[in-house]
């Protein structure tokens, strides 16, 4: 496809990769990390060869294997570089060709994909598609959401007895602090995804975009639960300069954490056979936030 050769790239994405370059200093991951989530908007536009050079260059990159989400970004395609016109959600052609992902999504909505690692099922779920991959018209959103509800259940059915833990993630946020409802997105919001979620027993679902900070109580059935149910999380910035993570109480019955938007840190997951532990690290390495959930009975 078309690429823009620019010498454009975000000030913050440089900073986060000069930042990422570091993060072995931080204690809990230094020795024993396996790979790296990311929930998208992994460059600024998604047709911009220095973009993808400047990330693919990131060293961090080269020491670990990466699970990215295709972010709003990731679709974006740069038209005049002196104005910053744009085309928002153009197409995932760009992200495809620079990340590698498994190709076992449903068709049609080939940033999403899956794998186990351990006793962990990872599903990459996509809020952000808008356009069918031939660039050309506008997808029905209601056919791009059922047709990944569909490939949900098969791959979680069809995985069964691989995995003891189900981790969900996706770019769009389902709770945001400052958006009434919730959710930014036009579809595949928390309440299109809740129910099954509830019914297959995902133990976290992460997403990000929003630049804040959030964290649910175990959710079913759209009530805070205190053994199982799902634990939506909202992640904040990647850090690239020293900033204060202040994490406060939620706001809502549903919420149990919460920061203010331009918050910056990072998870960090411990995986046994019998408990799953979400740290939430500053800039410093120190925890801001924990939640731990017990292995669920998936008989």
């Amino acid at each position: 496809g078309e690429r823009v050769k620019t010498k454009y790239l975000d000030w913050m994405t440089q900073k986060t990769l000069k930042h990422l370059k570091d993060v072995r200093k931080y204690s809990p991951v230094k020795s024993n990390m396996d790979f790296i989530l990311l929930s998208g908007d992994i460059v600024n536009f998604a047709n911009c060869y220095n973009d993808w050079k400047e990330w693919n260059q990131c060293r961090a990159f080269g020491e670990y294997a990466i699970a990215p989400v295709a972010g709003n970004k990731e679709f974006y395609k740069l038209i005049d570089e002196s104005s910053q016109q744009k085309m928002r959600n153009y197409s995932p052609e760009w992200f495809l060709d620079n990340v590698n992902i498994p190709e076992n999504g449903p068709g049609g909505v080939d940033s999403t994909y899956w794998f186990i690692y351990n006793n962990v099922l990872f599903i990459s779920l996509c809020n952000c598609q808008e356009y069918s991959p031939n660039n050309k018209i506008p997808v029905n959103n209601e056919y791009v959401l059922s047709s990944q509800k569909k490939w949900f259940k098969d791959v979680v059915t069809g995985a069964k007895g691989k995995y003891d833990y189900i981790v969900v993630q996706t770019h769009y946020p389902y709770f945001s602090n400052e958006v009434e409802g919730g959710c930014i997105c036009t579809w595949g919001s928390y309440e299109e995804w809740r129910d099954i979620f509830d019914e297959f027993k995902v133990d976290f679902a992460l997403c990000g975009d929003y630049h804040e900070y959030l964290r649910s109580f175990p959710l079913e059935g759209d009530k805070a639960v205190k053994s199982g149910g799902t634990i939506y999380v909202t992640f904040p910035l990647i850090p690239y300069e020293p900033w204060e993570l202040a994490v406060l109480e939620g706001n809502d019955k549903r919420v149990a954490k919460r920061s203010f938007r331009g918050a910056m840190g990072f998870g960090i997951f411990k995986v046994t056979e019998e408990k799953m532990v979400f740290s939430l690290l500053n800039f410093d390495g120190e925890v801001a936030d924990e939640v731990e959930v017990v292995k669920k009975d998936r008989t």
